[in-house]
C-alpha cells in the first residue's frame, strides 16, 4: 500500500529548513551530534489510514503524526535554563504561526492533497545539567491530513 508519510516528512522538513533558515540547524531524522546551539529534528512519523468506500477511486484519507524536536543548548550557570526553554518555544511558535497562517497546501506535497497542518500536542525536557551548560527539548507533534 502507498502512503503520503514519506512526502509529508520530506515537505516538512523542506518547510522548516526554509523558514528557520540562518537561525537554526534542521535535520531529517534523528538527531546527531549537536552541530549548532537551536537544532530541530523531523522524526517519525504514524499514519492512520481510512479508505473511502463511495468513489470508484476508492481515495485515501491519511492523517500522519510527525514528531519534531526543538533543541536548544545553552552554556552558563542555572539561568541559562530558562534561556534555553524560552528560545524552544519561540521556534515552536514560529512554526505553529507558520502552520496557522498559511494556505492549507503550505507544504506543498507532491502526489498527495494536503488538507489540513497543526501542532496538535507539545511536550518539555530539561535534561539533568551538563557540565557546560542547559538544554531545553521540546517535542511537538505536527498532525497533517493528506487524501491520495
Amino acid at each position: 500500500m502507498s502512503s503520503a508519510a514519506p512526502l509529508v516528512k520530506a515537505a516538512l522538513f523542506s518547510a522548516c529548513t526554509t523558514l528557520f533558515a540562518g537561525t537554526a540547524q534542521v535535520i531529517y531524522g534523528p538527531r546527531g551530534p549537536i552541530t549548532a546551539d537551536d537544532l530541530i529534528s523531523i522524526g517519525n512519523v504514524t499514519t492512520e489510514v481510512a479508505v473511502q468506500t463511495i468513489a470508484p477511486t476508492r481515495p485515501r484519507n491519511e492523517e500522519h503524526d510527525v514528531e519534531v524536536i526543538f533543541s536548544c543548548s545553552r552554556s552558563g550557570p542555572e539561568t541559562a535554563q530558562q534561556t534555553a526553554t524560552e528560545r524552544a518555544y519561540t521556534l515552536v511558535a514560529t512554526l505553529d504561526t507558520y502552520l496557522a497562517t498559511s494556505p492549507n497546501e503550505t507544504l506543498g506535497i507532491v502526489g498527495a492533497q494536503q488538507t489540513w497542518a497543526r501542532i496538535v500536542s507539545l511536550s518539555l525536557d530539561e535534561p539533568l545539567r551538563q557540565a557546560t551548560g542547559r538544554t531545553a527539548d521540546v517535542t511537538v507533534i505536527v498532525r497533517v491530513r493528506t487524501r491520495i
